[in-house]
């Protein structure tokens, strides 16, 4: 999984400290089938993502998905999360700050986050002000080597909170009655995502589908 977001986005502090924690520390990625601490902003690589974005280097990055997909989706031996900000030097620039321990405690990335909020059009002036994401599946379909490529384009705030509206709304039209109760990912409580994705997009989101993959 990838993502990547343009620094001229209308976005807040909570969004920059967010960002500032995402990059700090380890994280957990699944690697030939086990749970693997890994320190943020390492496994640079070079992801082609949906245009206006274009090819972008993505790092390792502090989300959830690298961990709860494996565990609610068996027989998946390799999940990873990766991330970056256009332009490319903006992680880059935050990871050599969080050396200096600029990031080492939340109090100090929230206060962080309210300064560079206050100067971000600075860093925003060269940047898109639409966010990206691509995931890429590996494995076997009918006995064959398989490669599909989903991917997204649009503003942070619409991609994250469409997906959000359209669970609220199934949840109050009964869609998960029959799930006990509990707290679920994603991944756990649609047994077929096709339905949900097909609404996302009817709201707005533009998603992209590869059948044989993208290089």
């Amino acid at each position: 999984m990838h993502w990547a977001a343009g620094s001229n986005e209308a976005a807040g502090p909570a969004n920059l400290t967010h960002l500032f924690n995402i990059f700090h520390g380890t994280t957990l990625q699944t690697i030939r089938g086990r749970e693997i601490r890994v320190p943020s902003g390492g496994g640079r690589k070079i992801v082609r993502f949906p245009l206006p974005m274009g090819e972008l280097p993505v790092y390792y990055t502090g989300h959830a998905e690298s961990v709860s997909i494996p565990r609610n989706l068996v027989g998946l031996t390799e999940v990873t999360l990766h991330g970056g900000v256009q332009p490319s030097y903006i992680p880059l620039l935050i990871m050599l700050m969080d050396k200096t321990g600029l990031f080492s405690t939340h109090a100090r990335r929230k206060t962080a986050a309210e300064f560079f909020y206050k100067i971000e059009n600075i860093f925003g002036a060269a940047g898109l002000d639409k966010s990206v994401g691509r995931v890429d599946v590996f494995g076997l379909h009918e006995g064959k080597t398989a490669h599909r490529t989903y991917a997204y384009v649009g503003h942070i705030g619409q991609i994250t909170a469409v997906p959000c509206v359209v669970a609220a709304l199934w949840e109050l039209d009964g869609r998960f009655k029959e799930a006990p109760g509990g707290v679920y990912s994603p991944e756990r409580l649609l047994g077929d995502p096709e339905p949900f994705l097909s609404e996302v997009m009817r709201r707005g989101v533009d998603m992209f589908f590869h059948e044989d993959g993208l290089e």
